[in-house]
């Protein structure tokens, strides 16, 4: 079963959001023995920036509201804080640390 979380990625600067996010494979297929995979994030601005990553579980109340105030605790990102020079890129690593049989996505 392939498990469904939202990477959230919180900027702490007072720069503009001058970056973007380049994963390799988006998707954890856990019944193929896949439980990590790499995002790079790549700083496009003339200055320098500070990010912290976490994983968040996305899910939505029955009236459509979405919450992501959950943290996953089944997933690691290494690393989870970083500084990015200008026009630097960071490579992240995304791995599933749970079971492998999940019941929900």
């Amino acid at each position: 079963m392939n498990p469904f979380i939202l990477l959230f990625l919180s900027l702490f600067t007072q720069n503009l959001w001058a970056f973007k996010i380049n994963l390799v494979e988006s998707t954890l297929h856990l019944d193929k023995n896949m439980f990590s995979t790499t995002a790079t994030i790549v700083n496009d601005s003339n200055n320098m920036i500070a990010i912290e990553a976490g994983a968040r579980i996305r899910s939505y109340s029955l009236d459509g509201i979405e919450n992501i105030d959950k943290e996953a605790e089944h997933l690691i990102i290494i690393p989870s804080q970083m500084i990015i020079p200008p026009n630097g890129e960071q490579v992240l690593n995304i791995r599933w640390i749970g079971p492998r049989d999940i019941s929900t996505e």
